[in-house]
Parts: structure tokens; sequence; C-alpha cells
């Protein structure tokens, strides 16, 4: 499937994010349609490998250095503007944990599980059935590699488009690439003939799954959005950041000793809700926002956040039950806690 490159940047211009949230959502739809018309899709999403550079700025090797991060596409999803949301959300956190370890550390573990030791644990993965017995890690690899955004020329003659081939290995039976060129982005379907014996059909589904995200999102873009199928769910920890507002402006010193800039992804259920913490000047500033990259985040269920706020569950028992989880560099995260732990014992 050949796509426009800035139609596509227009999507991601509307939504935010980034072009490669854009070619998941496509792809994820497509899959979506190609498994429900065969009555195979199955209930949970399916997860995508994606990988990504880890490529220093100081970096002068010739060489291929990137990890894997694990995105789940959203296929349980029928509305495809909920999906992006959804795929959006994967990606931010995905981010935040690779920026969290490093590019060393992820380099490191890339060179501990070679490629060709990957291989060869999908074929075992394959050759003695142990699907039966245990979910894959991923169902499908999906990578976006940008190429040359003007015009090519071969021996004087003009490249018309280029497309990307991946090896099907055994275990890995569909991979998807998307490569841009010369404002064109062309997503190629490898599979076999057992996973997918109608690529073409599947293609067709690529196109097709654009153009009812582009719909949607121009119908988003003027207002209607009655598009929208799920009703908005309301959340019931906001007195907790009306609480925090009011604590910091009372408290100034604090402001100024948990300086920094932070992110708290409250969990709705089928959505979240952002609320940005800007303790970069003087006076804290507090406000919904959705951010696809933060430098520290807090995710958090809004049932908890409000059993919190009202006493009914400690900090460090959420923390240690896994029900609070802090993503960022060690220094933000002692502040964000030390900040937490200050306000709920005021």
């Amino acid at each position: 499937a050949i796509l426009s490159f800035d139609r596509i940047n227009a999507l991601r211009k509307i939504m935010g994010g980034s072009i490669n949230d854009i070619i998941l959502a496509i792809c994820a739809g497509a899959i979506r349609r190609y498994l429900l018309e065969r009555e195979k899709l199955p209930l949970h999403p399916l997860v995508a490998n994606v990988p990504i550079s880890i490529r220093t700025e100081n970096s002068t090797k010739m060489n291929n250095q990137i990890a894997n991060m694990m995105i789940q596409l959203a296929t349980h999803i029928e509305d495809p503007l909920e999906r992006l949301e959804y795929i959006q959300e994967q990606t931010m956190l995905g981010k935040s944990r690779h920026n969290t370890m490093g590019a060393k550390t992820l380099a490191k573990m890339a060179d501990v599980v070679p490629f060709g030791l990957a291989n060869l644990a999908a074929g075992l993965y394959s050759k003695y059935n142990i699907k039966d017995l245990h979910r894959p890690p991923f169902n499908v690899t999906i990578t976006n590699v940008p190429g040359p955004r003007g015009l090519l020329y071969l021996n004087g003659h003009k490249v018309v488009s280029i497309f990307g081939l991946t090896p099907v290995v055994d275990g890995f039976g569909l991979i998807i690439a998307a490569f841009s060129y010369n404002g064109q982005v062309s997503i190629t379907t490898t599979s076999d003939a057992k996973t997918m014996p109608d690529a073409d059909v599947f293609s067709k589904y690529i196109r097709e799954s654009a153009n009812e995200l582009e719909t949607q999102i121009a119908n988003l873009g003027k207002g209607k959005s009655a598009t929208r199928t799920t009703q908005k769910i309301k959340s019931i920890s906001s007195p907790f950041f009306t609480a925090l507002k009011k604590y910091l402006k009372d408290n100034p010193k604090e402001v100024k000793a948990y300086k920094g800039l932070y992110h708290i992804q409250v969990d709705l259920g089928n959505t979240t809700e952002g609320w940005e913490l800007d303790l970069t000047k003087t006076t804290a500033v507090i406000k919904k926002k959705k951010n696809l990259d933060p430098k520290i985040l807090v995710e958090i269920q809004d049932e908890n956040l409000l059993a919190l706020y009202k006493g009914k569950l400690l900090l460090e028992e959420l923390k240690i039950q896994g029900r609070i989880k802090i993503t960022g560099t060690a220094a933000g995260k002692t502040k964000i806690m030390k900040l937490l732990t200050a306000f709920l014992e005021r």
C-alpha cells in the first residue's frame, strides 16, 4: 500500500503524537478487519514488536543500533480514534521505560540476545508448539524507517518508489515495513502463504484503514464529536488535584523544593486522563494535559487516587503492591514521591 506522507502528517498534527503512532493505528485497523472477517479476532489486543533506534548523537559506528518496544495495538477497540489514542498511550509508556533505562543499558541487552539467537528461540517456540502452553511475546513486527525526502536517481533514471522487504523466519509469520520516500509512505506486508494467503487483500485493508482514520479525524476537527461511540467517563479523583493546587499555593517553599515537571496519568478504565504538574516557576501550575513523552510519569487508577486522597490507602502500600507506577530519572522519582508524601501528610 502506498500512502501520502503529507496526509499522514496532517493527521499527526491534529491528534498529536508521532508519525509512527499514526502508522501503527492504520496497521492495527487493517489487522482487526482482516481477523474479524475470518472470525479469528482475539478478545485481547494483539501485540506488535516495534524496533526503535537507540543510536546516540555521539555514536560513530556504522551499524544498526536498535531495541524493541512491545506495543498493544488496540485491536479489541472498534472505534478508530479510540484505537489511536490507546496506541499513543502505549508508545508513550514504552518511550518512558526506554528513557528510564537509557540507551547504554538497551545496547548491552541487545548484545546479550543477538538477532540470530532470537530467531532460534522463535523457531523452537514454533517447532515444539510452546504457543499452546504460553502466549507469544508479540504477534506481529511493525517497523517504520524514514527514507530520503527528495528524489533519487539511479544511473540517470528516476526512482519512482521504494519498498521495504523484510525476511520471514520461523516463528515470525507477519512483518509490516513502512518506508517513506519523496512524499510517499509505502507499507509492505511480508508473510508466508500459510499465515496470510491473501496478502493483497490485507494491503487493500491498509489503504481503507488509512481512509477511515482520516475521515474520523477530519470529522473530529470539524467538531463532529458525535462520531465517537463511547460516552466520556468522568473522573472521581479530581478533588485530589484541586487540593494539591491549594496546598502548593499555600506552601510556595514546596514548589521550590520539588522543582520539576511531572505528569500523572489517571486510569479511568477504557481511557485515561492526564494531569501536568508544572513546578518549574515560582507558582505551581496544575492542569489537564496529555503529554506523549513525559520525563516523570506517575500511573495510578482513578479509584485508588481518590482513596489515597481520602486517607483510605497509603502511598507506600500502593507502591509495594504495584498499584502506583513511577517512571523517569531517579532524582525525579524521588522528588515526586517526597512531594506526594508531604501533601498527603499535610
